[in-house]
């Protein structure tokens, strides 16, 4: 697009480059890293509403485009190419856009909610990250009382359980004894 700026001392011809969402696919936002586009998505698959809305095999396979669309995600999360934070604000963001378009589609707002709240997606990459930050977490006490700390003190300075802290000590100990 060419934009045009008039001014009694002269004119300035600039050109802005336009992006059309409904030029881009789910793959092709994967494959470019456009992740900031997925909100806007919905935008192409709105005049469809309606016919969603009353079909439940639609219903379904909008259910499934979005859940593909959120394990992608977490995918990336995985890989590194995405912030936890940014995975966040784009399923937040397009919560919002598909409660905003679809207030006049109770099915698709209840169906995409759910998924898009977390109540349908429990995906692998949830249980594998919630799992490496348990393991962080022990590996980190382990240190700290092999540096000499308390189970006390650790409590105190990480804000930990202090159950769960002896429990990882009961476990170095049964270690050391095999």
């Amino acid at each position: 697009m060419q934009i045009i700026i008039r001014t009694p001392g002269g004119e300035a011809e600039y050109y802005v480059p336009v992006l059309h969402v409904r030029d881009y696919t789910m793959e092709t936002i994967f494959e470019k890293r456009l992740f900031f586009l997925i909100p806007f998505l919905i935008f192409n698959i709105e005049s469809e509403f309606s016919a969603i809305d009353v079909s439940s095999d639609k219903l379904d396979a909008l259910q499934e485009f979005y859940i593909d669309m959120m394990h992608k995600l977490e995918e990336k999360v995985l890989e590194g190419q995405l912030t936890e934070f940014s995975y966040l604000e784009i399923r937040d963001m397009t919560n919002r856009v598909v409660w905003n378009l679809a207030r006049n589609y109770e099915n698709i707002r209840e169906r995409i909610s759910d998924i898009m709240g977390g109540k349908v997606l429990v995906t692998e990459a949830s249980k594998i990250r919630s799992k490496a930050r348990e393991e962080m977490a022990v590996e980190m006490v382990e240190n700290m009382l092999s540096s000499g700390m308390t189970p006390e003190m650790i409590a105190q300075s990480c804000k930990l359980a202090l159950d769960d802290i002896k429990m990882v000590q009961k476990g170095m100990l049964q270690k050391q004894m095999v």
